[in-house]
């Protein structure tokens, strides 16, 4: 299926690709992408229009499949599109719910959240609690991408400090291949450490 790209001049105002984009420079308005097509790439090339600095200006969308990779010296990055939620995602199973000590153990974000499958890394606001007489130390959760961490709170850890007193922080988290992330708990002992948690945005 053609990509097809509008443009007036070098302006570009809504492109959606789905495979790689060639690069064309636009000399005067006259230049169209039909005309690049007919003549370069054919139908189905994916075209993207450029001024004479190798600026492309986009007023509209742009729309991609891949990831994106900036390109620094001989070393490539790739970088993901942040969705800020203006309605945090929510989940009864995280709105103040008791814990005990928890070894590592997995969230699936989409089923247990409603976040999209696959997501790259999640933005997580979080409060916790617990009911040990205050002052007592090393009572936490702490997130990681990955099963078995080789240290807890390298990413993210909200410590409770007793009383029932919360406490909140927040955080970006990577997450695994499949869009998951993992938690444990130290807590004071049996269901004594609460945790409230929401989803405000996501990279994908």
């Amino acid at each position: 299926m053609p990509t097809i790209i509008k443009t007036d001049g070098t302006e570009l105002q809504d492109i959606s690709i789905t495979g790689n984009a060639a690069t064309a420079t636009a000399a005067t308005n006259a230049d169209t992408v039909d005309s690049y097509h007919a003549t370069e790439g054919g139908a189905d090339a994916h075209v993207i229009a450029t001024d004479a600095s190798g600026n492309a200006v986009v007023t509209g969308n742009v729309r991609h499949d891949g990831n994106l990779v900036s390109y620094k010296g001989a070393v490539s990055y790739t970088g993901y599109s942040y969705v800020p939620l203006t309605t945090v995602l929510t989940s009864t199973s995280w709105d103040g719910d008791a814990h005990s000590d928890e070894a590592w153990t997995k969230i699936d974000l989409s089923a247990v959240f409603g976040a999209p499958a696959g997501i790259k890394a999640v933005a997580l606001s979080v409060r916790v609690r617990d009911s040990a007489a205050w002052g007592t130390g090393l009572l936490y959760i702490a997130f990681d991408p990955n099963a078995s961490p080789a240290a807890s709170g390298d990413y993210l850890t909200v410590y409770a400090f007793g009383g029932d007193i919360r406490n909140g922080s927040s955080g970006v988290v990577p997450c695994d291949v499949n869009g998951d992330i993992y938690y444990t708990i130290d807590a004071s002992g049996t269901n004594t450490f609460d945790v409230w948690m929401t989803i405000t945005g996501y990279f994908i």
